[in-house]
């Protein structure tokens, strides 16, 4: 099972029933298992209306507002810490260092009153491959 597999199942674990994102490259795995999810992909156009609807539908709700990023072209091949991004802005933040605390720190994250920053590593050697790919599959013969 994938990470982004676990992620999901986790999400719908803890009754999450939408997700407010922008699809991107480094997220790409998280779209392609929601695919066979229950949960469901609300598709915007910029992180901070993603973040807004988010937090919209957990206050108007009560349930949990999730909502997906991307990292921006500035932030790709960096490792910013988003933990300490959110401490600055007084959320909270998680970091999942390793596959086992994923489940653990959405539960936790999902079960905070607050607005929550959960920061799951990327491996970039995927991304370059998945970039290369789309490269040979949308270049000219």
């Amino acid at each position: 099972m994938k990470a982004a597999e676990l992620f999901v199942k986790c999400l719908e674990n803890e009754d999450v029933e939408y997700i407010f994102g922008v699809p991107g490259e480094e997220n790409v795995d998280i779209m392609d298992a929601l695919i066979e999810s229950s949960i469901r992909l609300i598709t915007i156009r910029h992180e901070q209306g993603a973040a807004f609807m988010a937090d919209m539908y957990g206050r108007l709700t009560g349930k949990a507002g999730v909502c997906l990023s991307t990292l921006s072209p500035r932030a790709t091949f960096k490792n910013p810490d988003f933990v300490k991004y959110a401490e600055s802005f007084r959320a909270k933040g998680y970091r999942v260092e390793r596959a086992v605390d994923l489940a653990p720190i959405l539960k936790r994250a999902l079960a905070d009153d607050t607005v929550v920053i959960v920061d799951c590593p990327v491996d970039y050697s995927e991304n370059m491959k998945l970039t290369k790919k789309l490269k040979e599959l949308t270049s000219p013969v």
